[in-house]
């Protein structure tokens, strides 16, 4: 490695992402899409929160789901 390259690495500023998109077939609801966000903790990068955020459409399959099902009205809210 060159002196340049060693003197500009540590100062690079590259960010992963830790956002993105989710696909899934699933077997009875069919193509499911989700956004997720994940969350890091700082002291212990190791430990992260993922969570996936329905789209439209996938968002009317699970609530129709959870209605077919007979939860309740707090657990429908969970997806509202």
């Amino acid at each position: 490695m060159s002196s340049e390259f060693c003197q500009w690495w540590p100062h690079h500023n590259a960010p992963r992402s830790m956002d993105g998109d989710k696909v899934m077939e699933h077997l009875t609801l069919g193509h499911l899409e989700f956004e997720h966000i994940t969350f890091q903790i700082p002291s212990d990068p190791d430990v992260r929160i993922r969570i996936y955020i329905p789209n439209a459409a996938t968002r009317a399959k699970l609530q129709r789901l959870l209605e077919v099902s007979g939860q309740s009205k707090v657990e429908q809210n969970l997806f509202r």
